[in-house]
């Protein structure tokens, strides 16, 4: 077992994650917040507000028989952190027309600051086998309504409050650092935190076939 990554002040962690036929799928996303640190029940109702937020915007976007099943909240300020979950099981809607399991949406995100290995991205379980414009890409309609989905999540949880905890933009975080700590494991005695300023849907067909799961 590895050890433990440090705090990161004010921000909370969400773990998106649901099925596909192949496997399960998993993503991570940051927030920022103001205040004090959410306890264990503002974490569920802030797992509650994703969740509800991921099913009205990407099922529409999702194969049939790919689930989003759940949302967990995980405040990193300490290794006390409040920790709440919410559980569903929410198909999508878009067909059936599957492609290979790994197959993703890569959405690349965008911060203020240059840094090294600072391309922050997601890997999204979107589209179908109709969806695609040729063997390598997505056809323009799903890249933009992706966009368009992501943006509306972000929207959403911008500026939501929970106690006295009060989120402010999606962040991305880097623990490490291979030219300021050169020696391995290159972590950052305190982590990077920038906060995201934009995101697009790349037309390239990705793949989550290192990320299943994980």
């Amino acid at each position: 077992m590895g050890t433990p990554l440090p705090p990161v002040a004010n921000v909370v962690r969400f773990v998106v994650e649901g099925t596909t036929p192949h496997a399960p799928w998993v993503n991570a996303i940051h927030y920022g917040y103001t205040g004090t640190p959410p306890t264990a029940a503002n974490c569920q109702a802030l797992a509650v507000k994703l969740y509800g937020l991921w099913v009205d915007n990407f099922p529409p976007l999702m194969l049939t028989s790919a689930t989003l099943e759940g949302v967990t909240c995980i405040d990193l300020s300490s290794a006390l952190g409040g920790t709440g979950q919410h559980l569903g099981g929410t198909n999508g809607s878009r067909g059936i027309a599957e492609l290979p399991g790994s197959s993703a949406v890569v959405l690349s995100k965008s911060v203020a600051r240059r840094y090294r290995g600072g391309h922050p991205r997601s890997y999204l379980v979107a589209g179908i086998a109709t969806d695609m414009a040729d063997t390598g890409h997505w056809a323009g309609g799903l890249v933009a309504a992706v966009t368009g989905a992501y943006e509306a999540v972000q929207t959403g949880m911008n500026g939501t409050v929970e106690g006295a905890t009060t989120l402010t933009t999606e962040v991305v975080v880097s623990y490490f650092d291979t030219v300021s700590v050169p020696l391995a494991p290159h972590r950052r005695i305190v982590p990077l935190v920038l906060p995201v300023v934009g995101v697009v849907a790349q037309p390239r067909i990705g793949t989550q076939r290192r990320r299943i799961g994980v």
